[in-house]
């Protein structure tokens, strides 16, 4: 005769419910920005984000943003003659990461800060509106198209009344 003692009988399979695992938040959108003054160092680095966000399943999205160029002279001691002067443009680019678990972007913003090119710097942040007009550049013949559009609605509003 087999003992219960090493064969207990099964009650209440199937009785509980599945343990329930905590859901974990997920970033929606998180832009990552590079910044540098060296063109091709910024661009492959921002190829090798891109790259390891698709190794890690994270959904990204890269896109350049205009460069600002600042003019920098120096001086002649004493004087107000310029001695040298330099064009210096600071070169931006966005990856913006997508559906992100939360416990995800510590070690992703982690390694990427950690493989940082010199001269290079990143800064991450949720999107702004602000950034989404300043990432186009604007279109010259488009805005005169548009000052024209309204001008004439202008003139035509005034010949109605």
């Amino acid at each position: 005769m087999v003992s219960e003692f090493y064969f207990p009988r099964q009650q209440g399979v199937g009785c509980c419910p599945p343990k329930q695992e905590p859901e974990i938040p997920e970033y929606e959108e998180l832009n990552i920005r590079l910044r540098g003054y060296d063109f091709t160092v910024l661009e492959s680095f921002m190829k090798y984000v891109h790259n390891m966000a698709d190794v890690l399943d994270i959904s990204a999205d890269a896109w350049p943003v205009p460069a600002r160029t600042t003019t920098v002279r120096t001086f002649k001691p004493f004087s107000t003659k310029t001695l040298h002067e330099y064009n210096l443009s600071l070169y931006e680019r966005v990856v913006q990461i997508q559906d992100v678990p939360a416990t995800m972007v510590p070690l992703f913003l982690e390694v990427v800060q950690q493989n940082l090119p010199e001269g290079v710097s990143m800064a991450a942040c949720e999107p702004e509106t602000e950034e989404d007009k300043y990432r186009y550049v604007p279109d010259v013949i488009l805005e005169e198209l548009e000052t024209q559009l309204e001008e004439l609605d202008k003139a035509k509003e005034e010949r109605k009344k």
